[in-house]
Protein backbone atom coordinates (compact mmCIF):
# COMPACT_ATOMS: atom_id res chain seq x y z
CA UNK A 1 0.00 0.00 0.00
CA UNK A 2 1.46 3.35 -1.02
CA UNK A 3 0.93 6.56 0.87
CA UNK A 4 -1.08 7.92 -2.04
CA UNK A 5 -3.74 5.21 -1.82
CA UNK A 6 -3.74 4.74 1.98
CA UNK A 7 -7.17 5.19 3.50
CA UNK A 8 -7.73 7.10 6.72
CA UNK A 9 -8.05 5.14 9.96
CA UNK A 10 -10.48 7.72 11.34
CA UNK A 11 -14.15 6.95 11.59
CA UNK A 12 -16.99 9.45 11.90
CA UNK A 13 -16.86 11.41 15.15
CA UNK A 14 -18.74 9.46 17.84
CA UNK A 15 -22.11 10.78 18.94
CA UNK A 16 -21.22 9.94 22.54
CA UNK A 17 -18.36 12.47 22.60
CA UNK A 18 -17.74 14.40 25.80
CA UNK A 19 -20.16 17.26 25.12
CA UNK A 20 -18.91 19.47 27.92
CA UNK A 21 -15.33 19.42 26.71
CA UNK A 22 -16.13 19.54 23.02
CA UNK A 23 -18.61 22.40 23.24
CA UNK A 24 -16.52 24.67 25.47
CA UNK A 25 -13.24 24.14 23.62
CA UNK A 26 -14.84 24.34 20.17
CA UNK A 27 -16.58 27.59 21.10
CA UNK A 28 -13.27 29.07 22.28
CA UNK A 29 -11.64 28.30 18.93
CA UNK A 30 -14.55 29.42 16.74
CA UNK A 31 -15.75 32.72 18.18
CA UNK A 32 -15.05 34.55 14.93
CA UNK A 33 -17.66 33.60 12.31
CA UNK A 34 -15.55 35.01 9.47
CA UNK A 35 -12.56 32.83 10.39
CA UNK A 36 -12.86 30.46 7.44
CA UNK A 37 -13.27 33.22 4.85
CA UNK A 38 -10.28 35.17 6.18
CA UNK A 39 -8.19 32.02 6.29
CA UNK A 40 -8.97 31.32 2.63
CA UNK A 41 -7.79 34.79 1.67
CA UNK A 42 -4.64 34.36 3.76
CA UNK A 43 -3.82 31.07 2.05
CA UNK A 44 -4.14 32.78 -1.35
CA UNK A 45 -1.59 35.37 -0.21
CA UNK A 46 0.85 32.92 1.34
CA UNK A 47 1.11 30.51 -1.60
CA UNK A 48 0.79 33.03 -4.42
CA UNK A 49 4.37 32.29 -5.52
CA UNK A 50 3.93 29.42 -7.99
CA UNK A 51 7.69 28.82 -7.97
CA UNK A 52 7.63 27.37 -4.45
CA UNK A 53 8.13 23.62 -4.08
CA UNK A 54 6.05 21.62 -1.58
CA UNK A 55 8.35 22.29 1.38
CA UNK A 56 8.50 25.97 0.45
CA UNK A 57 4.72 26.14 0.44
CA UNK A 58 4.51 24.45 3.84
CA UNK A 59 7.00 26.94 5.27
CA UNK A 60 5.06 29.85 3.80
CA UNK A 61 1.78 28.53 5.21
CA UNK A 62 3.37 28.14 8.67
CA UNK A 63 2.60 31.81 9.32
CA UNK A 64 -1.02 30.70 9.50
CA UNK A 65 -1.27 26.97 10.21
CA UNK A 66 1.45 26.19 12.79
CA UNK A 67 -0.66 27.83 15.46
CA UNK A 68 1.44 27.19 18.57
CA UNK A 69 4.36 28.73 20.41
CA UNK A 70 7.53 28.58 18.35
CA UNK A 71 5.69 27.89 15.09
CA UNK A 72 7.22 25.52 12.57
CA UNK A 73 10.57 25.56 14.39
CA UNK A 74 9.13 23.80 17.44
CA UNK A 75 7.25 21.40 15.15
CA UNK A 76 10.59 20.41 13.63
CA UNK A 77 12.28 20.21 17.03
CA UNK A 78 9.62 17.75 18.16
CA UNK A 79 9.89 15.70 14.96
CA UNK A 80 13.63 15.29 15.43
CA UNK A 81 13.24 14.47 19.12
CA UNK A 82 10.73 11.72 18.28
CA UNK A 83 13.32 10.04 16.04
CA UNK A 84 10.69 8.18 14.01
CA UNK A 85 12.41 5.41 12.01
CA UNK A 86 11.74 5.72 8.29
CA UNK A 87 9.86 2.78 6.78
CA UNK A 88 7.13 2.31 4.18
CA UNK A 89 3.49 2.69 5.19
CA UNK A 90 3.92 4.69 8.39
CA UNK A 91 0.68 6.09 9.83
CA UNK A 92 0.53 9.08 12.14
CA UNK A 93 -2.21 10.90 14.04
CA UNK A 94 -2.22 14.60 14.95
CA UNK A 95 -4.53 15.25 17.91
CA UNK A 96 -6.03 18.74 18.02
CA UNK A 97 -4.78 19.23 14.48
CA UNK A 98 -6.24 22.70 13.94
CA UNK A 99 -5.48 24.02 10.46
CA UNK A 100 -3.21 21.04 9.79
CA UNK A 101 0.23 22.64 9.52
CA UNK A 102 2.14 20.23 11.78
CA UNK A 103 0.54 17.10 10.34
CA UNK A 104 1.36 18.18 6.79
CA UNK A 105 4.95 18.83 7.91
CA UNK A 106 5.22 15.35 9.45
CA UNK A 107 3.58 13.83 6.37
CA UNK A 108 6.26 15.36 4.15
CA UNK A 109 9.32 14.99 6.34
CA UNK A 110 8.86 11.55 7.95
CA UNK A 111 7.22 10.67 5.46
CA UNK A 112 3.88 9.21 6.57
CA UNK A 113 0.17 9.08 5.93
CA UNK A 114 -1.38 11.44 8.51
CA UNK A 115 -4.82 11.67 10.07
CA UNK A 116 -5.81 14.78 12.01
CA UNK A 117 -8.65 15.12 14.50
CA UNK A 118 -10.00 18.37 15.94
CA UNK A 119 -13.17 19.41 17.80
CA UNK A 120 -13.61 22.67 15.88
CA UNK A 121 -15.49 22.26 12.57
CA UNK A 122 -14.22 25.56 11.15
CA UNK A 123 -10.59 24.55 11.64
CA UNK A 124 -11.22 21.13 10.11
CA UNK A 125 -12.75 22.85 7.08
CA UNK A 126 -9.73 25.15 6.67
CA UNK A 127 -7.32 22.24 7.08
CA UNK A 128 -9.05 20.21 4.35
CA UNK A 129 -9.04 23.12 1.93
CA UNK A 130 -5.34 23.82 2.47
CA UNK A 131 -4.38 20.17 1.94
CA UNK A 132 -6.39 20.12 -1.27
CA UNK A 133 -4.84 23.38 -2.48
CA UNK A 134 -1.30 22.07 -2.10
CA UNK A 135 -2.17 18.54 -3.29
CA UNK A 136 -1.55 16.78 0.00
CA UNK A 137 -5.13 15.55 0.47
CA UNK A 138 -4.12 11.99 -0.53
CA UNK A 139 -1.58 11.97 2.30
CA UNK A 140 -3.52 13.94 4.93
CA UNK A 141 -7.05 13.30 6.17
CA UNK A 142 -8.79 15.83 8.44
CA UNK A 143 -11.72 14.77 10.60
CA UNK A 144 -13.82 16.07 13.48
CA UNK A 145 -13.59 14.35 16.83
CA UNK A 146 -12.72 14.53 20.50
CA UNK A 147 -9.24 13.78 21.83
CA UNK A 148 -10.77 11.87 24.74
CA UNK A 149 -12.59 9.56 22.34
CA UNK A 150 -10.45 9.43 19.24
CA UNK A 151 -12.66 8.08 16.43
CA UNK A 152 -10.35 5.24 15.44
CA UNK A 153 -9.99 1.51 16.07
CA UNK A 154 -7.35 0.32 18.54
CA UNK A 155 -3.70 0.13 17.54
CA UNK A 156 -3.91 2.01 14.25
CA UNK A 157 -0.97 4.41 14.44
CA UNK A 158 2.82 4.18 14.50
CA UNK A 159 3.05 7.62 16.07
CA UNK A 160 0.93 10.50 17.30
CA UNK A 161 1.54 14.20 17.83
CA UNK A 162 -0.05 16.99 19.87
CA UNK A 163 1.01 20.61 19.50
CA UNK A 164 0.04 22.68 22.56
CA UNK A 165 -3.25 20.81 22.92
CA UNK A 166 -3.24 19.18 26.35
CA UNK A 167 -3.50 22.58 28.08
CA UNK A 168 -7.13 22.62 26.80
CA UNK A 169 -7.97 19.22 28.29
CA UNK A 170 -8.58 18.92 32.04
CA UNK A 171 -8.93 15.12 31.92
CA UNK A 172 -5.30 14.24 31.30
CA UNK A 173 -5.72 10.66 32.45
CA UNK A 174 -8.49 10.18 29.87
CA UNK A 175 -6.41 11.89 27.18
CA UNK A 176 -3.38 9.67 27.69
CA UNK A 177 -5.51 6.52 27.81
CA UNK A 178 -7.11 7.56 24.52
CA UNK A 179 -3.67 8.01 22.92
CA UNK A 180 -2.42 4.70 24.31
CA UNK A 181 -5.43 2.90 22.82
CA UNK A 182 -4.86 4.05 19.21
CA UNK A 183 -1.07 3.56 19.17
CA UNK A 184 0.45 0.33 17.97
CA UNK A 185 2.77 -1.46 20.44
CA UNK A 186 6.13 0.30 20.18
CA UNK A 187 4.46 3.45 18.85
CA UNK A 188 5.47 6.88 20.12
CA UNK A 189 3.64 10.09 20.90
CA UNK A 190 5.35 13.48 20.74
CA UNK A 191 3.84 16.45 22.54
CA UNK A 192 4.62 20.13 22.54
CA UNK A 193 3.25 20.81 26.02
CA UNK A 194 2.58 24.10 27.77
CA UNK A 195 3.63 23.29 31.32
CA UNK A 196 3.09 24.92 34.69
CA UNK A 197 6.06 27.05 35.75
CA UNK A 198 7.51 27.64 39.22
CA UNK A 199 5.69 30.97 39.63
CA UNK A 200 1.96 30.75 40.38
CA UNK A 201 -0.63 32.60 38.30
CA UNK A 202 -1.40 33.11 34.64
CA UNK A 203 -1.56 36.38 32.71
CA UNK A 204 -4.68 36.37 30.54
CA UNK A 205 -5.82 36.01 27.84
CA UNK A 206 -3.76 33.09 26.53
CA UNK A 207 -4.23 31.30 23.20
CA UNK A 208 -5.99 28.31 24.77
CA UNK A 209 -8.20 30.25 27.21
CA UNK A 210 -9.50 33.78 27.51
CA UNK A 211 -10.67 33.46 31.12
CA UNK A 212 -8.42 30.75 32.55
CA UNK A 213 -11.41 28.67 33.66
CA UNK A 214 -10.94 25.02 34.54
CA UNK A 215 -13.07 23.98 31.57
CA UNK A 216 -10.54 25.33 29.07
CA UNK A 217 -7.22 25.48 30.94
CA UNK A 218 -5.25 22.77 32.74
CA UNK A 219 -1.48 22.98 33.16
CA UNK A 220 0.77 20.34 34.73
CA UNK A 221 4.46 20.44 35.54
CA UNK A 222 6.72 18.19 33.42
CA UNK A 223 6.99 15.77 36.36
CA UNK A 224 3.20 15.65 36.76
CA UNK A 225 2.82 15.07 33.01
CA UNK A 226 5.21 12.12 33.11
CA UNK A 227 3.36 10.68 36.11
CA UNK A 228 -0.06 10.92 34.41
CA UNK A 229 1.26 9.47 31.15
CA UNK A 230 2.98 6.59 32.96
CA UNK A 231 -0.30 5.78 34.71
CA UNK A 232 -1.83 5.35 31.25
CA UNK A 233 1.06 3.02 30.31
CA UNK A 234 2.81 5.58 28.15
CA UNK A 235 6.48 5.35 29.08
CA UNK A 236 8.68 8.45 29.19
CA UNK A 237 11.39 8.54 26.52
CA UNK A 238 12.87 12.05 26.48
CA UNK A 239 12.09 15.75 26.77
CA UNK A 240 13.50 19.13 25.74
CA UNK A 241 12.79 22.51 27.31
CA UNK A 242 12.12 24.90 24.42
CA UNK A 243 10.90 27.80 26.56
CA UNK A 244 13.76 30.18 25.60
CA UNK A 245 13.14 29.63 21.88
CA UNK A 246 9.38 30.06 22.28
CA UNK A 247 9.83 33.26 24.30
CA UNK A 248 12.04 34.66 21.52
CA UNK A 249 9.37 33.62 19.00
CA UNK A 250 6.60 35.44 20.91
CA UNK A 251 8.78 38.54 21.20
CA UNK A 252 9.27 38.45 17.44
CA UNK A 253 5.47 38.17 17.10
CA UNK A 254 5.18 41.37 19.17
CA UNK A 255 7.63 43.10 16.85
CA UNK A 256 5.89 42.00 13.65
CA UNK A 257 2.45 42.93 15.00
CA UNK A 258 3.70 46.39 15.94
CA UNK A 259 5.17 46.89 12.46
CA UNK A 260 2.11 45.48 10.69
CA UNK A 261 2.02 42.45 8.41
CA UNK A 262 -0.34 41.15 5.72
CA UNK A 263 -0.91 37.71 7.26
CA UNK A 264 -0.45 36.16 10.67
CA UNK A 265 -2.30 34.26 13.36
CA UNK A 266 -4.36 37.37 13.99
CA UNK A 267 -6.02 36.53 10.67
CA UNK A 268 -8.07 33.86 12.45
CA UNK A 269 -7.80 35.05 16.09
CA UNK A 270 -8.54 38.79 16.25
CA UNK A 271 -7.26 39.17 19.84
CA UNK A 272 -3.96 37.48 19.02
CA UNK A 273 -1.95 40.60 19.97
CA UNK A 274 -3.32 40.52 23.52
CA UNK A 275 -2.54 36.82 23.76
CA UNK A 276 1.01 37.38 22.54
CA UNK A 277 1.59 40.09 25.14
CA UNK A 278 0.32 37.72 27.83
CA UNK A 279 2.54 34.89 26.68
CA UNK A 280 5.65 37.05 26.74
CA UNK A 281 4.89 37.88 30.38
CA UNK A 282 3.95 34.31 31.26
CA UNK A 283 7.21 32.94 29.87
CA UNK A 284 9.47 35.75 31.07
CA UNK A 285 8.01 35.59 34.58
CA UNK A 286 8.09 31.75 34.59
CA UNK A 287 4.37 31.21 35.01
CA UNK A 288 4.61 28.68 32.18
CA UNK A 289 7.13 26.79 30.09
CA UNK A 290 7.11 24.98 26.75
CA UNK A 291 8.44 21.41 26.61
CA UNK A 292 8.74 18.88 23.82
CA UNK A 293 8.06 15.48 25.38
CA UNK A 294 8.14 11.97 23.91
CA UNK A 295 6.46 8.83 25.27
CA UNK A 296 6.14 5.29 23.93
CA UNK A 297 3.62 2.46 24.17
CA UNK A 298 5.46 -0.65 25.37
CA UNK A 299 5.66 -3.71 23.18
CA UNK A 300 3.73 -6.63 24.63
CA UNK A 301 6.29 -9.18 25.82
CA UNK A 302 4.00 -12.00 24.66
CA UNK A 303 3.94 -10.76 21.08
Amino acid sequence: MTMEDAASSLKSAPKAADVRLTDVVAVHWSQDRQMVERARAAVDTLIADEGLNKEGRLRALAKLDHFHGGGIETTETLRKLMNIPAKPGLRGLDIGSGMGGPMRWFALQVPAHMDGVDVTPGLVSIAREISERIRMDKQCFHGAGDALRIPSEDGQYDFATMMAVSCNIPDRAGLYRSIHRVLRPGGVVGMLDIVKGPVEGLVLPVPWSRDGSETTSKLLTPRETIHEANNAELMFVTQQDVSPEVLAWFRNEQKELAQGRPVGFETVVPDWKDMVDSQVKNLAEQHIGFYCMVFSKPIDKDM
